[in-house]
């Protein structure tokens, strides 16, 4: 009960805040839209209202205006959690994050654009196009619509690391939005450049291979297909190395997947805030992981791209537990273990195989 009250104010204390940033920057001219949290929560779970949590607060604004969006937010006392990271980190972060301490510790995700996308003018605009109002807290906001949803939907359970939430938010939304509205969801992914990836995002449930199959969407590019399915530890960062581009651009990704920065490193090494001996300790403790790791990363690289050769594309009805040999159910019973842990309700509907 106790933790269930803690979410429900931390929720309240989010949703206030939100309002506050809006409001600030609406009054600075700054146009923005929330992405998720109490959007996800009031598209998606209307029929177990309060069990869709978070724990920040995602505003999209225009990459034109996103420094302009930090600047207010320093002003309201956020502090820029990624400053100092190298310029070739920062200009593929499609967010940062920002932070303020205090009685109620608040977290911001600030977007210029969003996972996969290639053109994040053309995001916002699209985004723009499809929004309506939500009243949080009192405070007018801008939403993403049916089709926006479900192409936010999509696009986050593309990431290498989305398990839980992610997951169970592409459940509901293929449960709730119908052909039409994952056909203009799809047409919007291949718009921004992220066309593979929601592709292959959509095979993460059985029921979005059968909805790909449907609206014949393939998935051509191995490291998208391998970035969405691979269960690998680290296959993000394999995917952001094997991503197309020159040999310079490889070596720069290389070089920050490899040793990246402190302020990234410190996120799951806070060893590396401690002065040089723990920077140092923090890069070799992460070098030693990422050698245990690598054997079964390439392992299922070569799995993938012999996959994509064999059939062309990635197999329409191929789902992600019948790609990596998993037993049927298998992969549903840990999403659903996941989703206990993470503090989803329990009358949620579990996920089914």
């Amino acid at each position: 009960m106790k933790s269930h009250l803690g979410l429900a104010a931390r929720t309240l204390a989010l949703d206030l805040a939100a309002g506050e940033l809006i409001a600030a920057l609406e009054a600075a001219g700054i146009d923005c839209l929330l992405l998720k949290g109490p959007a996800m929560a009031h598209r998606l779970y209307l029929d177990a209202p309060g069990c869709r949590n978070y724990g920040d607060i995602d505003l999209l604004v225009a990459p034109w205006q996103f420094d302009a969006a930090g600047r207010v937010l320093a002003s309201l006392g956020f502090e820029d959690h990624l400053a100092g990271v190298r310029a070739s980190e920062a200009a593929r972060l499609q967010e940062r994050l920002w932070l303020r301490d205090g009685a109620a510790y608040l977290a911001v995700d600030l977007h210029r654009g969003f996972h996969h996308v290639a053109d994040q003018a053309a995001w916002w605009e699209l985004l723009r196009r499809h929004r309506e109002v939500l009243m949080v807290e009192g405070q007018p906001v801008a939403i993403p619509d049916r089709v926006g949803c479900a192409l936010i939907a999509g696009l986050h359970a593309s990431k290498a690391t989305s398990l839980g939430k992610a997951l169970e938010d592409l459940r509901r939304a293929l449960l709730l939005f119908d052909d039409g509205v994952w056909r203009q969801a799809a047409d919007l992914a291949r718009s921004v450049g992220a066309g593979s990836a929601f592709a292959a995002a959509l095979h993460r449930e059985s029921a979005g291979a059968d909805l790909a199959a449907r609206l014949g969407l393939t998935i051509t590019d191995p490291v998208m297909w391998f970035c969405a399915t691979s269960l690998a530890h680290g296959a993000g960062s394999l995917s952001c190395v094997l991503a197309q581009g020159d040999w310079a651009d490889r070596a720069r990704r290389l070089r920050d997947a490899a040793f990246p920065s402190r302020p990234l490193l410190a996120g799951s090494w806070p060893i590396a805030r401690r002065g040089r001996g723990g920077l140092a300790a923090a890069h070799l403790g992460r070098l030693c992981v990422t050698a245990t790791r690598l054997p079964r990363l390439l392992l299922a690289w070569h799995r993938t791209c012999r996959t994509l050769r064999r059939c062309g594309s990635a197999p329409p009805r191929r789902t992600l537990s019948q790609l990596r040999g998993i037993p049927d159910g298998y992969l549903h019973r840990c999403l659903n273990a996941t989703q206990k842990a993470s503090g989803i309700c329990s009358d949620s509907p579990e996920i089914q195989p």
